[in-house]
């Protein structure tokens, strides 16, 4: 069923429909945000055995300075934690009865947007890899293109063997165009 919203899309065009917005499957950033929490208690644990032992050294200014550098740690976990989250948020793929939709966003200033029209798809190809891969059913899909154009590669993504049987019904009912636009 296509998406009734238009927000998503960047220039949409005449009677296109949204079928499908990607982004990567939870357990990739989940994992990424996990990296981050094993961080943040490692530096609590650190700083409760430094206290618990070295207590007596610990005083005055030597306090002050490891109370300093713990926050900065913390706060550096809170801005990791804060970046897997918006990366993930912001790379996502779209798909409508049309074309194909990139939008990548490399980092908090970088990002590009790509597109495919589906009339210009030659294969899919959808692959499961690793254990987790297989247990959480995620995976990528990839779009071959004819000619000099690239492919798209949909990385991480949750159920592709559907989202590739979609790409390829959408692409046998697109509009065949020849010649130029």
């Amino acid at each position: 069923m296509p998406f009734r919203t238009r927000k998503f899309l960047p220039a949409f065009r005449v009677n296109e429909k949204i079928y499908l917005i990607l982004r990567q499957h939870w357990i990739v950033p989940g994992l990424k945000i996990l990296y981050w929490l094993v961080f943040v208690l490692a530096v609590l644990f650190l700083d409760g055995l430094a206290k618990a032992w070295l207590a007596e050294v610990i005083t005055g200014q030597v306090a002050a300075v490891i109370s300093v550098i713990r926050g900065m740690l913390l706060i550096t976990a809170m801005l990791g934690t804060f970046m897997v989250w918006t990366l993930y948020y912001l790379n996502t793929q779209i798909i409508t009865n049309e074309r194909i939709v990139d939008i990548s966003q490399k980092s908090l200033l970088n990002h590009s947007t790509s597109e495919l029209d589906l009339e210009k798809v030659q294969d899919v190809k959808a692959e499961i890899k690793g254990v987790l891969a297989n247990i959480f059913d995620y995976g990528n899909v990839l779009v071959q293109t004819a000619g000099e154009e690239a492919n798209f590669a949909f990385e991480n993504i949750a159920n592709p063997h559907e989202v590739a049987k979609l790409v390829l019904k959408l692409y046998d009912q697109a509009p065949k165009h020849h010649g130029p636009k």
